[in-house]
Order: C-alpha cells, then structure tokens, then sequence
C-alpha cells in the first residue's frame, strides 16, 4: 500500500512538470508573438496590391489615391486574367486613370510604383448576376469582369474603382 502511494505521487509529480513545462511554452510563445507583431505585414513590398497594410505605406498610398481620384480615366490597357482560367487565353481592353498601370490584376501607379488596393478580375460568369465584395461588374455570357476593392482600404480607392467601372460601361455596384 505504501509502494502504491509512492507510485501515485510520483506520477502526480510527473504529470504537474509536465503541465508546468507546457504552461511556459505557451507563455513564451506569446511574448514572442507579441515581439515580433506586424513583421509578415511589414515584408509586404510597396508594388504589392497589399500593400495599403504595410504600416509603412499606408499614408503614402492614402495620398496617392486622393491624387489618383482627381486624374482623368483616359489610359487603355490590356488586362490578362490567366491564373484562375490558363486554358482560356482571355484578354480585355480596359480604361484606367491615367499615371497607373495594370500588374497581374491590380493597379499600380506610375510615378510612385505604389501598388493599389483596386483589383480587375476575370472570373466565369454564374446565373447569380449581383454584386457581392465587388465595386462595379460587366457580365457577358461566359464571363464577368469584376472591379473590387480590398477590405481595408479608403473610400477614395472604392470612389476610383466605381469610377472606372462607370467609364468602361459596368454596372455599379451599391
């Protein structure tokens, strides 16, 4: 009987180390995420279309789209829209402001090379014709060419996007 007490106090024993030795993993993992908070947003490049969530360009881009808003959507540009649908090949000619270029699907302005939190998609088109996270929308028969905006970003950058919808005939979204 005695042998058995032992036995379960040691046991016991191993059992508290044991959830000691996992209390402090937890606990030094969460100083080191606290450390290090923010480093992944902060690896975003500039020319990204995330980066309006680097702290470091935030103000910068903020005030490269309140320029953006007031230039003239004049600019033609080809827009490729291969990497959800490769086999297809498809193309479309679109109007953006001018000072801006299309990269992959997403803008970036000229001068600054700045990349904009404004997204053009080309998605296949499905019978439910409404807008959900987009800005302004064109659908054709297999097709829908969407304009959408990042989650985060300024109004200014949903007032150009809908504005660029508008000058190339999509419907606005509300």
């Amino acid at each position: 009987m005695k042998n058995l007490k032992y036995l379960l106090i040691m046991i016991i024993a191993v059992l508290g180390l044991n959830s000691c030795s996992y209390i402090w993993n937890q606990f030094t993992d969460a100083i080191y995420d606290l450390v290090h908070e923010g480093e992944e947003r902060k690896k975003i490049d500039k020319d990204d279309e995330f980066a309006y969530i680097n702290p470091n360009y935030k103000k910068e881009i903020r005030n490269v789209l309140y320029e953006i808003n007031k230039r003239e959507i004049t600019k033609k540009a080809v827009a490729f829209e291969n990497a959800m649908y490769p086999e297809t090949g498809r193309s479309f000619e679109i109007l953006i402001p001018i000072g801006t270029e299309l990269k992959g699907f997403h803008l970036i302005d000229e001068q600054t090379g700045y990349g904009l939190p404004i997204r053009i998609l080309l998605m296949t088109a499905t019978n439910d014709k409404e807008c959900y996270a987009e800005e302004a929308i064109k659908t054709g028969d297999k097709w829908k060419i969407a304009i959408s905006v990042h989650y985060d970003a300024p109004m200014v950058a949903e007032d150009i996007a809908r504005k660029i919808g508008r000058k190339n005939g999509f419907e606005i979204c509300k």
